[in-house]
């Protein structure tokens, strides 16, 4: 439950801070400060989340360590989609012992 309202609060943003979000913060935002720092149920909270992990970088979400950054699948590139003309250089090739 905690890890669906993490991913609906990260995804919804456009922008990511840089190196991404802290659970802890993340885990207060989505309880509305509810879970204390440093109580028994924020530590839960955090191991619910980690638990979720592979679930989370399924939706676009990876944690690494004690943060979470959104990614973007990257579609492997396949040769077959890109156009090679011979002699499409833009410069000419040449010794370069001039």
């Amino acid at each position: 439950m905690i890890s669906q309202a993490v991913a609906r609060h990260v995804l919804s943003h456009r922008t990511q801070p840089v190196g991404g979000w802290h659970i802890d913060t993340l885990i207060a935002a989505v309880t509305a400060g509810t879970v204390q720092a440093g109580s028994t149920a924020i530590r839960d909270r955090r191991r619910e989340v980690l638990r979720d992990a592979p679930a989370l970088l399924e939706s676009g979400l990876l944690i690494d360590g004690s943060r979470v950054l959104k990614v973007e699948a990257v579609e492997p590139l396949k040769p077959d989609r890109v156009e090679h003309k011979p002699g499409a250089w833009s410069i000419s090739l040449r010794s370069a012992d001039t």
